[in-house]
């Protein structure tokens, strides 16, 4: 049997949570996670160093973000649509 995987939707209340890390951060990760670029590519745009100061800085806002829903209690369920 062939099944088909659904693409995870990502519920507005998980985009407001990534928003709220700041611009820098929301653009950071849409490269990395949406646009799929490399660590490269990013230090490049976003005028890191190198690609461990990028790494280095995606790490930083994946932590912003993971506070940001620990400060809220939520669950996994409520990123989900």
């Amino acid at each position: 049997l062939e099944t088909e995987e659904k693409p995870l939707k990502i519920s507005d209340r998980l985009l407001r949570m990534i928003e709220q890390s700041g611009k820098k951060c929301l653009e950071l990760l849409q490269s990395f996670y949406f646009e799929k670029k490399s660590m490269h590519e990013i230090a490049d745009t976003f005028g890191f160093s190198g690609e461990r100061s990028a790494t280095t800085q995606k790490f930083k806002c994946l932590e912003k973000v993971r506070n940001e829903i620990k400060k809220r209690v939520m669950k996994k369920e409520d990123f989900y649509e």
